[in-house]
């Protein structure tokens, strides 16, 4: 597989600047692809078009961030001294170009297979990896890309390295090779068939793949599912990575059944009974999105599945209203902030539903239940979550504490709809478990009663260099919310205060920016969430910056990315004809001493908007980052 983006880098700050953005239809090639990729792939990585990709990229705030002085400051011990980032030299030791250069060969789509069957029969212990991708009118290019890859691998682990020709199928196959034995390890292969390249180190899977191309491939499901996230989506992404989890799931139980007979028990399987319980059986695919333009950047999380499920899974995330209130109670100066129809009464329904597929287990589990809640005088399922409304808020702040870890202060609001019956439950509960409500200390705050967990109870005194009261855990019923809290107090604080009109600063939904990303959001969601991209990423920063201080340097990726050898090769491993290649050391990624400050993340990164929808057929999470200033 040829050398692609430093995608890596993607996921370090997708969190904050990820969103959902529909792109123009009309790159079906991808299903296309996709289709002609091994049935036994259960994961496929596709791109539109790596061109376009790395133009997005370069267009949209991370990719400016990473281009700004302060940002190449902060991240220094990442670039070599003459101004090469250590991720783009090994590339060009890897293939003997640059990410850039790899990425301009390919003039069109990608998608690519990894087939993890030789690995779970206990064949192998590396996936089988096929990548396909438009190449017409560029065979010249891959000659050269090939030679240089040739001498880039000479120059490194294998110094017999060879280019060979060979027929597969009545197709001219080039072939890097470890040395010119005839059962030398193959590095990487590759094949033209009517335009589109097949790139694999398995001689199989190559042959199959150039009768699959020819065919125009039977991978349907693969397309199937892609059109489908395509659909949700509004087009097709940039950047698709899918995962197959019917067939996953299938596999998973084959291998517990199979070994079923020494483990089972007296009730059942227990691997089983869990697949069940979570109503796994239900879920088709997984799917992430990305799409990064100068306008917006977006992503998307679909999980696809049957019509109407009844799972675990799937109800924990499906609302149950499109109305979904801006509670006022939740601060401006929150970081993070959300607001869900979300029914706890579902999720208990689900959740026993769920107990009777633990066979045996299960008239245990309900007679245990039954036999607390005569004890108690109450149903958990009328008095304690029938009680609850189906509203729930949420609110932080994130900042990193003298120790390096990230301390939070967070507060979740349930709107109740009726306070007396829940109060009566929650005490009926909270008698049972801690013993007479001895494991609560009460205090007041904003003139409510308070009931904040024990020291002792919650991890014990604070960890070195936390902030005080740093790991508290609280709650408060008010007359209309049941209020739990996490770590210091303070957001419990100001949502008591706005609570009782006390507050003199605006709700974080008044923000125009927060109203500008709310509204970008395409309508129909059942839950959803404003975040601060700038302040967020700040605080990951400073805070990763103090625990590779603190470490000595050795925390998070390598400082120089170890040599890699073919797909699957490990670090040290001694490859044929060559002398074994050395594990990088491990060395700082950032400068502690030079992160930027917060005029730099604000000016590349604005706030971002999530929402949660339900679709019959999958429940997705769509996340829009607008550009600084929009409105």
């Amino acid at each position: 597989m040829k050398s692609r983006l430093p995608f890596s880098l993607f996921s370090a700050l997708l969190g904050a600047a990820s969103a959902f953005a529909p792109a123009a239809r009309g790159a079906e090639r991808i299903e296309e692809l996709a289709k002609m990729l091994p049935q036994s792939a259960s994961l496929i990585f596709c791109v539109k078009s790596n061109p376009e990709l790395i133009k997005d990229w370069d267009a949209s705030g991370i990719g400016r961030f990473m281009e700004c002085d302060e940002a190449k400051k902060w991240m220094a011990p990442m670039y070599d001294k003459d101004g090469e980032s250590k991720w783009n030299r090994s590339a060009k030791e890897e293939s003997g170009m640059s990410f850039r250069e790899s990425i301009s060969v390919n003039p069109g789509a990608t998608a690519v297979g990894f087939d993890f069957t030789p690995m779970i029969a206990g064949d192998s212990k590396e996936p089988v990896v096929v990548e396909i991708s438009d190449m017409a009118g560029k065979e010249k290019e891959v000659d050269d890309a090939f030679a240089r890859k040739l001498e880039a691998k000479k120059k490194k682990q294998y110094p017999n390295a060879v280019l060979k020709t060979i027929d597969i199928a009545g197709v001219k196959t080039t072939v890097l090779a470890a040395d010119e034995g005839e059962k030398a390890k193959w590095l990487v292969a590759s094949a033209i068939v009517d335009g589109v390249q097949i790139e694999s180190r398995d001689r199989d899977a190559i042959e199959r793949a150039i009768a699959s191309v020819k065919s125009g491939g039977d991978a349907a499901k693969k397309a199937e599912q892609l059109a489908r996230v395509a659909e949700i989506n509004g087009g097709t992404s940039d950047v698709t990575v899918l995962a197959d989890l019917e067939s996953l799931i299938a596999v998973m139980q084959k291998k517990m059944t199979e070994s079923q007979g020494k483990s089972a028990g007296p009730l059942g399987a227990p691997e089983q009974m869990i697949l069940s319980v979570l109503g796994l059986e239900e879920l088709k695919g997984l799917a992430l999105t990305l799409d990064l333009t100068d306008e917006r950047s977006s992503g998307n999380f679909i999980l696809l599945h049957t019509e109407k499920p009844q799972g675990i899974i799937p109800m924990m995330m499906r609302g149950t209203s499109t109305e979904v209130p801006q509670p006022e109670f939740l601060p401006g100066g929150a970081d993070q902030a959300s607001c869900s129809r979300q029914s706890f009464a579902n999720i208990y329904d689900a959740l026993m539903a769920a107990v009777q597929k633990l066979g045996p287990m299960s008239a245990m589990v309900t007679m245990q239940l039954d036999q607390m809640e005569q004890k108690v005088g109450l149903s958990l399922r009328k008095d304690l979550f029938g009680s609850m409304d189906d509203v729930m808020a949420q609110a932080q702040t994130l900042k990193s504490g003298a120790n390096g870890l990230p301390e939070v202060s967070q507060v979740t609001a349930i709107k109740l709809k009726d306070h007396a019956r829940f109060q009566a439950a929650l005490n009926a509960v909270l008698a049972i478990a801690g013993n007479g409500f001895g494991v609560f200390e009460e205090t007041e705050i904003e003139g409510q009663k308070v009931h904040t967990l024990k020291p002792s109870l919650a991890g014990g005194a604070d960890a070195p260099g936390a902030s005080p009261n740093a790991n508290q855990i609280a709650y408060a019923v008010t007359d209309d919310y049941l209020l739990f809290s996490q770590g210091s107090t303070d957001m419990l604080q100001k949502v008591l205060a706005r609570l009782k009109s006390k507050a003199a600063d605006g709700s974080i939904w008044e923000a125009p920016a927060s109203q500008a990303a709310i509204a970008a959001l395409p309508k129909g969601y059942t839950g959803m969430a404003v975040s601060n991209g700038a302040t967020l990423l700040k605080t990951m920063a400073t805070m990763f910056g103090q625990l590779q201080n603190m470490a000595g340097g050795a925390v998070g990726p390598k400082a120089a990315t170890p040599r890699k050898g073919p797909k699957g090769a490990k670090p040290g491993e001694k490859p044929a004809g060559g002398a074994a290649a050395k594990p990088a050391a491990s060395g700082p990624t950032f400068d502690p001493k030079a992160v930027p400050g917060d005029d730099v993340f604000a000016r590349y990164f604005g706030v971002s908007a999530s929402g949660n929808y339900s679709e019959p057929d999958a429940t997705v999470v769509k996340f829009i980052a607008l550009p600084v200033g929009a409105k």
